[in-house]
């Protein structure tokens, strides 16, 4: 390993090399980093370009330390494997915690979890109160838009930079003087030159990728079972570096089994850290499941605790704070709430209603839908994100506004199906390549007669010659017969342009949401009968 860190022109491998693990090994402490010794301890081993770099590199405050400087610096070294920390002095003050704030993937729609920018919005508050930094990596889930939160704040921010365990040790030595240059070129453009300058942390390969490989290694894990510490092989650098060196970390949403929760379940092995430094997110209102019960239990029994940030009214997309913005056309009486008739779901030879499924306001065909909601939250604007609200939309407007994401051409149109009501919903299925479900139980049902006074067509399943063989008024109404899924069974139909409810008789629609109590909700504010897909 020395004789790879020789390499890099910084030194002349063939003048004291022998001498420099046993100083370049100790503990950072009141000496320095490593570039500090080597320029104190062995200043001809540095060839004249080499020297120069260093210094800049010194001057600039930064330094190389074989352990991250925190008094649990071994338990990161155990996480992480034997690594060298570029770190600015700034960062290895303890009264300027680092916090994280890291989640699984939230889904191109994150219809789970519509509360996460108010959870972000929370932790940019509490690095504020505490006086530290925000750690962001690149490429993590939340980096966009807690960048973009924290600079509209602004708030002090960290970008760590984690190489990737197959690079080699002497590459990235040899690289460190760009990356410094780099970073505060990029960063200058937001921040004060002397903010950019200090708020870099580079992380080198891993020297020693085992864990427990540390040579202070000693009986500092929590006592588990030897199958219950989770793998680590295919969890990124840059999640488990930030989930290791954060002095506080804030998990928003865990997958079980995910990445990120076994990251955060290998930190909670390490008896080191400082109790109570993982704070889990507890969901409420509309967020469904940040991290599941039983993986909650698993953590607190070892020294997790629970974050709950209250939703501020005006903002929470809840059901029950919801008001027609109109208030006379508000209904005189509670409309009717019952539960979806089993019967429905054998109805398929006398069923005479089509269906209308709604998703959230902001669909999955945005690539960058996590960076576009944080734009929206910043802008004031209200987070519709779940169905449900999207159902409340349509009601209020009394119109379903036409798309045309799925149609050839640009024809704008509204989907309904044939199938009946319980068959669709039982059949519902997670399109994993769209990131949501192919069918949400909310929606409304519309008889089929009087659609087809609003010119409701069925659609014409095909290939290229179908299409082709069509006369132009029925192009719009074309469907490919697809190759990975059989569009047939959706049994769709399609009504040119909005579909405005005003025009459709009160007797001929019928409103559907997946819980009781939702249904009641509802019932108080619509001019239509609802109803509930479980009992809940």
């Amino acid at each position: 390993m020395w004789e790879a860190g020789c390499r890099i022109g910084w030194w002349d491998v063939a003048q004291g090399a022998d001498r420099w693990p046993g100083a370049i090994g100790q503990r950072a402490g009141s000496g320095g980093g490593i570039l500090q010794r080597l320029l104190r301890l062995f200043p001809d081993t540095c060839t004249p370009s080499g020297r120069i770099q260093v210094e800049q590199i010194v001057a600039s405050g930064y330094d190389l330390y074989p352990e991250f400087p925190r008094p649990w610096g071994r338990a990161i070294s155990r996480l992480l494997g034997i690594r060298w920390f570029l770190v600015h002095a700034d960062q290895t003050r303890t009264d300027a915690p680092l916090v994280a704030v890291v989640s699984s993937n939230l889904g191109r729609d994150h219809g789970r979890l519509p509360q996460w920018p108010v959870v972000l919005e929370s932790a940019l508050r509490q690095v504020h109160s505490e006086g530290g930094g925000l750690l962001l990596a690149k490429g993590t889930t939340l980096h966009d838009p807690a960048w973009a939160m924290a600079q509209f704040a602004p708030t002090p921010t960290v970008h760590l930079y984690a190489a990737d365990a197959a690079s080699q040790i002497g590459d990235w030595l040899r690289q460190l003087p760009d990356l410094l240059h780099q970073h505060r070129r990029m960063h200058s453009v937001n921040w004060p030159t002397a903010e950019a300058t200090r708020n870099l942390l580079a992380i080198s390969p891993p020297i020693a990728s085992t864990a427990g490989a540390h040579p202070h290694a000693t009986g500092n894990r929590r006592r588990r079972n030897k199958d219950s510490v989770p793998d680590r092989a295919d969890i990124p650098s840059r999640d488990l570096a930030t989930v290791a060196l954060a002095d506080r970390l804030l998990v928003v949403h865990a997958r079980p089994g995910g990445r990120i929760a076994r990251a955060v379940d290998l930190r909670l092995c390490e008896a080191s850290f400082p109790v109570g430094s993982v704070y889990l997110y507890v969901p409420g209102g509309t967020d469904s499941a940040a991290v599941p019960t039983s993986v909650f239990d698993h953590w607190y029994r070892h020294g997790a605790v629970g974050w709950y940030v209250p939703v501020p009214p005006w903002r929470a997309p809840r059901l029950a704070r919801c008001r027609l913005r109109n208030e006379a056309v508000r209904p005189a009486v509670h409309q009717i709430a019952a539960r979806i008739p089993e019967a429905w779901s054998e109805e398929a030879d006398r069923w005479d209603w089509l269906t209308h499924c709604t998703r959230g306001s902001l669909g999955a065909a945005h690539r960058d839908a996590t960076a576009l909601l944080a734009n929206h939250w910043l802008a004031g604007r209200a987070l519709e994100r779940h169905p449900l609200l999207a159902l409340h939309s349509i009601c209020e407007q009394k119109r379903i506004v036409a798309g045309h994401r799925t149609v050839r051409g640009r024809n704008r149109c509204v989907s309904f199906s044939a199938v009946p009501l319980r068959r669709l919903l039982a059949g519902r299925r997670f399109q994993s390549h769209l990131g949501r479900w192919d069918w949400e139980p909310y929606g409304l049902i519309v008889r089929r007669d009087a659609l087809h006074r609003l010119g409701a067509r069925q659609v014409i399943y095909g290939d290229e010659s179908t299409f082709r063989n069509l006369p132009p008024e029925q192009r719009p109404f074309f469907q490919p017969l697809g190759r990975n899924r059989q569009w047939q069974a959706e049994q769709e139909w399609r009504v040119l342009g909005d579909v405005d409810l005003r025009s459709l008789p009160a007797d001929a629609i019928r409103l559907f949401v997946r819980t009781r109590a939702e249904a009641w909700a509802l019932a108080r504010m619509v001019a239509w009968p609802v109803l509930w897909y479980v009992d809940a």
